[in-house]
């Protein structure tokens, strides 16, 4: 094996280390890399092409994985492993003061500069127990409970800071949420977002990532659970994640997610696309957002923004 196969192997070997420690690892995965060479014991039987459900769908991510050059999947696997202490970093350098959180449940990021802090989610605690199986005692206490676009039990200019981690790619209409969200802040204060990488994720990487032109049609549209455009979010996220559109249960599955307004994905996204909805956001609203740092990278696990409020 010659120098450049021998550093190839070894760039493998740190991929794996690192997929090891990644949460929610399948065990048994080991593709340990000799040159161009990429074969690893299969984790499961091969993927029907029509129902990918969750055992297959995370085979496909593995593939794309490993399809990477190793050091963008390394990247986005160390990414993943140490997203709190990135969140961490960004909150306790800017965020200070009275703050809310949204869709915290059972990860909370406190700034240590943090006085009180006052979580909202769109589920009870029980439903996030009896559904999601969280750990209770975990979980954050709610003040509040209902859908994070509609923060109208706060006043305008209440809040020193609003955190949402992995919360926009849940909403029907971001641009919307992003103006209300602003509403609840303080002149000059603080929002810390965060957003999957389309590339990082089991549900994304295999679709098509959201355009602006797309999200400012939802806002103008005012696309919710039941409306004939929204059924186009629930028909794409099934197809990417779940069922092919030809099997015969695609369609009973696309009602079965829109009866029980079940928070998917609805929009994939790129760095470049979360701060093109923050600008679509601030020039529909009163209020101003300005982008004062950023954690991004093309392979990274999430894409995160802090904006100040002016």
């Amino acid at each position: 094996m010659g120098t450049s196969d021998t550093a190839r192997s070894l760039r493998w070997r740190l991929v794996d280390r690192a997929w090891a420690q990644f949460p929610g690892a399948m065990v048994g995965l080991r593709n340990l890399v000799d040159g161009d060479s990429r074969q690893g014991e299969p984790i499961v039987e091969p993927a029907r092409a029509d129902v990918i459900g969750p055992l297959n769908r995370l085979q496909r991510f593995h593939a794309f994985l490993y399809s990477l050059r190793p050091e963008d999947a390394a990247l986005l696997l160390k990414s993943t492993n140490d997203r709190k202490t990135i969140r961490q970093h960004y909150a306790d350098k800017y965020l200070a003061g009275a703050g809310v959180e949204l869709g915290a449940q059972n990860c909370p990021l406190v700034s240590t500069h943090a006085t009180k802090m006052e979580y909202v989610d769109v589920h009870t605690n029980e439903y996030l127990i009896n559904y999601f199986h969280l750990p209770a005692h975990e979980l954050v206490p709610l003040d509040h409970v209902g859908d994070s676009s509609d923060l109208s039990k706060y006043a305008d200019g209440s809040k020193d800071f609003l955190i949402a981690n992995h919360v926009l790619e849940h909403m029907h209409d971001p641009i919307a949420a992003i103006k209300e969200w602003s509403r609840i802040l303080r002149p000059n204060g603080t929002m810390l977002l965060t957003v999957p990488n389309y590339r990082g994720n089991e549900y994304d990487f295999a679709g098509t990532p959201t355009t602006i032109e797309h999200l400012i049609e939802d806002h103008e549209h005012h696309a919710g659970p039941s409306d004939a455009r929204n059924r186009l979010h629930y028909e794409e996220f099934v197809a990417a994640a779940e069922i092919a559109r030809s099997h015969p249960s695609f369609h009973d599955r696309v009602n079965e997610l829109i009866a029980a307004d079940d928070r998917i994905h609805f929009h994939a996204y790129t760095s470049k696309l979360l701060e093109l909805l923050v600008e679509a956001a601030s020039e529909r609203s009163t209020y101003r957002l300005k982008l004062i740092d950023k954690f991004a990278h093309m392979f990274c696990y999430e894409f995160l923004v802090v904006l100040r409020k002016s």
